[in-house]
């Protein structure tokens, strides 16, 4: 069987092209896994250089836009997890804060007194560390 254009793929397979009878070239992708004997011994064969080079994994560049919505994205799911949107974190966080100060309390001493908003500050500080991460779109 005639094989072209070797390469890793992101899970570590070979995707390839196939010379198939009927339809000519077809893409084909090998696995050690694979259902059939075939598709096992075609990526015995791609690993042991019978096909020549395997060429390299090149994973995707992002743009800067697609790098803020994954960053959105696990934010949005980090809150859903939590059932806790920013605005309802945000206000818990400062009527704590307020009544601490009240108190004559530091955050550091609401934190070690109270594990609840510790939790919640902790997490808040995850947000934050995540929006850090996005970049500003001119």
């Amino acid at each position: 069987m005639q094989t072209r254009n070797l390469k890793y793929n992101r899970s570590g397979t070979v995707d390839m092209e196939i010379e198939h009878p009927k339809y000519g070239w077809i893409p084909f992708t090998a696995s050690p896994n694979d259902s059939e004997q075939r598709g096992r011994e075609l990526y015995a064969a791609a690993i042991a250089g019978e096909f020549g080079a395997i060429a390299a994994y090149i994973a995707p560049i992002k743009t800067v836009e697609e790098e803020n919505a994954s960053i959105q994205a696990q934010i949005d799911m980090l809150e859903r997890q939590q059932l806790m949107p920013r605005v309802t974190r945000e206000a818990l966080l400062g009527i704590a804060l307020q009544q601490a100060a009240t108190l004559g309390m530091t955050e550091t001493q609401l934190a070690d007194a109270n594990t609840g908003f510790r939790k919640l500050r902790d997490f808040e500080t995850s947000i934050i560390t995540l929006r850090d991460q996005m970049v500003a779109i001119k």
